[in-house]
């Protein structure tokens, strides 16, 4: 009677069981990769926490055909929006806060947002030097979904209130 053979099938038994264990527990600490989706941010009470910020009669909240018009951001692809922007003409802030539809239209929004940062960028370099030095230093931020673009003396702070509405 031979028990080699047997004992190779125990011992090859007991470590396909210690493979599977470890397969299922990586996957298991892997994280929960929806999180970043779930997570719920009401925008317009955001703006409204800036509002210290973005206060004064030039500063003028956007409406859907307007951000349309300024972005090129269809409606469809927002789950809800917030957007502030400066109509005197002397001053480039614009506040933009966007919740994506899904994730195609995040990345579209980004683009987007992206675009009109350069051409803001473009128009101001020659014109306007304390106004593209301000646009200099803003950006366009992702967060899953949300996406955001703060041109502002004060995108500090306001970037700030914005990023602790998601925690």
């Amino acid at each position: 009677m031979d028990h080699g053979i047997g004992f190779k099938r125990v011992k090859a038994g007991i470590s396909l069981a210690v493979m599977l264990c470890a397969v299922f527990l990586l996957a298991s600490c892997s994280g929960d990769k929806t999180k970043e989706a779930d997570v719920t941010v009401d925008l317009g009470a955001v703006m409204e926490s800036v509002s210290a910020y973005t206060s004064g009669e030039d500063m003028i909240d956007l409406s859907a055909d307007e951000l349309l018009s300024f972005y090129g951001i269809e409606e469809s692809e927002c789950a809800q929006f917030a957007a502030k922007i400066n109509v005197s003409g002397v001053s480039a802030d614009e506040i933009v806060f966007i919740e994506a539809a899904n994730a195609d239209a995040a990345q579209s929004v980004k683009e987007k947002l992206e675009n009109r940062y350069k051409a803001k960028l473009n128009e101001t370099k020659n014109y306007f030097p304390a106004e593209y030095e301000k646009i200099e230093a803003a950006s366009v931020e992702q967060n899953g979904n949300f996406v955001s673009m703060v041109i502002s003396s004060d995108a500090d702070e306001i970037n700030a209130v914005y990023k602790a509405a998601f925690n």
